[in-house]
């Protein structure tokens, strides 16, 4: 059988009828984000999702996190690696903001008594990743809240007291907000909630995925099959 293909502006559109993988979504995301096209990822995401030709949730887990989770800065490009990551963030976060009707029609009905709150420890300047996960919590039943970047852990422990979630999500995106990570945990221990499920999610602990430990948390959790192993049930 032959295969056609269209290719506009340096992309490759293939026929509707022609099946693609979730590596072949994954990797035309990722070629019109490396060219900085907002309005080509934006387009596609909607596309992909109306049609659907993959559900949200799969589209977080195997487009959004692979894509955030690559390395953007390399010996070769060094010289532009803040510029360029803080570009490809306000790209990703135009996307998943326009993905928020489609969270809200994938969402389960929420699960009675639970709610998860989702965290930045103090010097966590980056939420992208953060926000991703409340919504997926909030795909597989939660109630959630999100209560924004780089906040003190003082803060964070008297939200918990407010808002009494049955779990806490503290996202960590670079190594060096780990300790800040590790003294929330310190703190809602010392609140003394046993039942009060503390996680840890974010791009520090893909690299180091037992690390966890270390900070007291109970676990890990990178995406929404992560969460439903987790917590079981939902």
């Amino acid at each position: 059988n032959r295969i056609v293909k269209f290719v506009i502006e340096g992309f490759v559109f293939i026929p509707r009828s022609i099946s693609l993988s979730m590596d072949d979504y994954r990797q035309r995301f990722e070629r019109a984000l490396e060219s900085n096209d907002k309005d080509a990822c934006v387009t596609m995401a909607i596309k992909w999702l109306e049609e659907g030709n993959m559900s949200v949730k799969d589209f977080y887990q195997h487009v959004l996190l692979d894509v955030l989770h690559s390395p953007t800065c390399t010996l070769e490009n060094e010289d532009w690696c803040v510029w360029k990551d803080h570009l490809r963030t306000s790209i990703l976060r135009t996307v998943v903001e326009n993905c928020y009707p489609f969270v809200l029609s994938s969402k389960k009905l929420t699960v009675a008594g639970k709610k998860a709150m989702v965290v930045c420890p103090r010097g966590e300047q980056r939420e992208l990743e953060a926000s991703m996960m409340e919504d997926m919590f909030k795909m597989a039943g939660f109630d959630t809240v999100f209560i924004g970047r780089d906040t003190p852990q003082e803060e964070i422990a008297s939200a918990v007291n407010y808002f009494k979630p049955t779990h806490v999500l503290i996202v960590v995106t670079t190594c060096y907000n780990l300790i800040s990570a590790k003294n929330v945990v310190k703190q809602i221990r010392e609140r003394g909630r046993p039942e009060l499920n503390v996680l840890v999610s974010g791009r520090a602990f893909v690299h180091n995925p037992d690390c966890w430990k270390d900070l007291g948390a109970d676990g890990v959790v990178d995406n929404f099959d992560d969460i439903q192993s987790f917590v079981g049930g939902v």
